[in-house]
């Protein structure tokens, strides 16, 4: 094999970088150094992705204009930020090493990412490399500025092509993972047969280069090596015995950085971010024990895959770090409310993390709304956490932890739990607050505690802490049993809830959750009115009522309607009530795309097209056309540029009860995303 036709001369970039900074101002030189963390040396960092910022401009776009990536964040608890260079396939700052996003070509995976590429290439018109931004903007603000690379990032391999072509026929592709097919996990189960291959030589030196050209070229003050993204690196039979190759990576890593740091004059950090827990990091090759024990690294993030959690094994990590140089910071990932941020982190800091960490924290709107902000301005903090209202909650399925499958699964944890009828079946109540000296203190209002089964409550007896709990307590709905306390028997820790199932057919618990509220809490900030009531979520596939409009029951078993170009599809729709149909005067018809690619979704395998904003429709509704429709966003922000469906309003008495025909064409397409999308979900409002 000719390995110089694929490996990057190390020896060569690092000339070419010397010669450059030698003889060219970078624009970086005068920047304010980079943040340094509060008064305590604690950090609070947020992991920026990027795209969702960037597919809200619109070309032309200025310099001043990349400010809002950075701005975001100023005047909150955010010391640092660290930015993802996309999906570290391609790249939207000038490069030498990776491929550039303006120069892709052919079908890409979303129509948001035309968006993305559209306004990489206006900037590199107007000279402009938005890193550079992003880095000045941060020193100005007083921030530290990291860049993230994600290690092996499998978005891209989620294009399934015309036909199931696959990623290789994508242009979301990287020129270099084109051509190098050999460096690939091939063999490997689903979409990890798509991502690179760390025991190849010339995989870590091609990663290495990446890095390299970061650490050298700009004004930063760390690099994030993110290994979340996707925690697939060997082989799966290999993985254990393959560490050592990723060991050299961080090392050579930590060389090059220290090297460069030199130059700087300050020493540049490094930040990893890992699976969960140290059995998970060496499962997948990662040999985390020796980075610390080496001095390999200088901050170490644990976080869950995919979703949020309270239940990190910190104390684990604290020991791992205890007498190092390394610093341990506990990871949220998504998240909605601030009382359950807040309970997560006061276990976290309770347990020995030296800080908070925040990874695609967009649940909160952009610009961040005014509970995100807060968020990010108390939950970095511990001292901000006392005598703040909190909720704990243990959910069914639990924290994801990496497995042999291509997604992640669920650990086993306490919930769902089955309790046999006459039986009983006990449960723990991990809690930060000092509940008694808070109920001593009289600052302590009340505790809530919540159990939710899957079928109707049953009849069910409860203790705490091994004391009997009065029935006359508990308020009982259909599936929740709710207790308000003001004189709870619960213990700072620890503490254990018995369920007894009294009933003659087995219960399943489904959920425990604990409410802590405090007098002189800080309320969580108000949302917009169009946000109030409706917290965000992952999960917005299915369509919502709204102001006026109500449901109007209806099925399409027709679904799912796959649109190609210029190319007529057609719809039953079958509406249920004559009686409700009668009363409308207009209704709604709403389409929808697929909005996630969990496997435990029905339309997974279609998940990835979208409608764009330059689409063009037309409609016919029992033979009636239409001539207005207009785009379903997946905020309500008109400057939210994620699109997920189309919708139109017709008179009612165009519909008829029972069956009715609705055709869609997808009639005008950008060229680049022109290979159609799929419709899985319809729905009808009236009013």
């Amino acid at each position: 094999m000719r390995t110089h036709a694929i490996w990057v001369d190390r020896s060569l970039l690092t000339g070419w970088m010397v010669l450059l900074l030698a003889g060219w101002n970078w624009g970086c030189g005068a920047a304010k150094q980079g943040g340094l963390p509060v008064g305590n040396g604690r950090r609070v960092i947020l992991n920026d992705d990027s795209t969702g910022q960037t597919t809200r401009f619109k070309p032309p776009v200025k310099a001043s204009d990349l400010n809002a990536m950075v701005d975001k964040v100023a005047g909150t608890g955010v010391t640092t930020l660290s930015v993802a260079l996309y999906d570290s396939h391609v790249v939207w700052h000038d490069s030498q090493v990776s491929t550039w996003l303006g120069d892709l070509e052919g079908p890409i995976m979303m129509g948001s990412q035309y968006r993305i590429i559209s306004t990489c290439r206006s900037l590199r018109k107007q000279g402009i490399d938005p890193l550079r931004v992003y880095v000045e903007r941060a020193h100005e603000q007083g921030l530290e500025f990291f860049v993230a690379s994600r290690m092996n990032d499998g978005h891209f391999a989620y294009y399934r092509g015309p036909n199931g072509s696959g990623p290789r026929a994508s242009g979301y592709a990287s020129k270099f993972w084109k051509e190098h097919p050999e460096l690939l996990l091939q063999g490997e189960k689903g979409y990890w047969q798509h991502l690179y291959d760390y025991s190849k030589e010339a995989t870590r030196h091609y990663r290495l280069a990446q890095i390299e050209e970061i650490c050298r070229n700009y004004d930063i003050d760390g690099f994030e090596m993110d290994f979340m993204r996707t925690p697939h690196y060997f082989k799966e039979a290999e993985a254990r015995q393959n560490a050592h190759f990723m060991t050299e990576l961080v090392s050579n890593v930590r060389k090059m950085m220290d090297e460069a740091g030199r130059v700087k004059g300050k020493r540049l950090v490094l930040m990893v971010t890992v699976p969960r827990t140290i059995g998970e990091c060496e499962q997948i090759g990662l040999d985390v024990r020796t980075w610390v024990k080496q001095g390999l690294i200088d901050l170490l993030v644990a976080k869950n895959f995919i979703y949020f959690e309270q239940h990190l094994p910190v104390k684990e990590w604290a020991a791992l770090v205890k007498g190092s140089q390394v610093k341990f910071y506990a990871g949220f990932e998504h998240g909605d409310t601030i009382e359950t941020f807040r309970a997560g982190a006061a276990k976290y800091f309770r347990d020995g993390a030296d800080g908070i960490y925040f990874y695609n924290f967009w649940s909160f709107g952009l610009p961040y709304n005014a509970l995100g902000r807060q968020i990010l301005s108390e939950v970095g903090d511990p001292r901000q956490l006392e005598g703040q209202d909190k909720h704990y909650a243990l959910l069914g399925g639990g924290p994801c932890r990496v497995t042999a499958q291509a997604d992640p699964r669920p650990p086993l944890t306490q919930v769902p739990a089955q309790v046999a009828a006459g039986g009983s079946r006990s449960f723990t109540l991990d809690l930060a607050d000092e509940i008694p000296a808070a109920l001593k203190a009289g600052t302590l209002k009340d505790v809530t505690l919540r159990v939710a089964t899957e079928g109707r409550a049953g009849r069910l007896e409860f203790a705490l802490n091994d004391q009997p709990m009065e029935a006359s307590l508990w308020k009982v709905r259909e599936k929740e049993w709710e207790a308000v306390l003001t004189q709870p028997g619960l213990n700072s820790g620890v503490n254990k809830v018995t369920v007894a199932n009294k009933g003659a057919g087995s219960a399943t618990i489904s959920s425990l959750e604990t409410l802590v509220h405090y007098h002189g809490s800080r309320p969580a900030a108000s949302l917009p009115a169009v946000l109030a009531g409706k917290l965000t979520s992952r999960d917005t596939r299915y369509a919502a009522e709204e102001g006026p409009w109500k449901r109007l029951q209806s099925e399409c078993p027709s679904v799912p309607l796959k649109l190609s170009a210029r190319k007529w599809v057609k719809a039953r729709v079958k509406i249920a009530s004559a009686k409700a149909l009668a009363s409308a005067k207009t209704v709604r018809l709403e389409f929808r795309t697929p909005q996630t690619n969990t496997r435990d979704y029905r339309w997974w395998k279609l998940y990835g097209g979208q409608p764009w904003e330059t689409d063009q429709y037309e409609f016919r509704v029992n033979g009636r056309s239409l001539e207005k429709w207009e785009f379903i966003r997946a905020g309500r922000n008109p400057a939210d540029y994620f699109m997920w469906g189309v919708r139109f309003d017709v008179p009612a008495e165009w519909l008829r009860a029972g069956d009715n025909s609705v055709e869609l064409q997808l009639k005008e397409r950008e060229p680049q995303i022109g290979w159609g999308l799929s419709f899985v979900h319809v729905d009808l409002f009236q009013q």
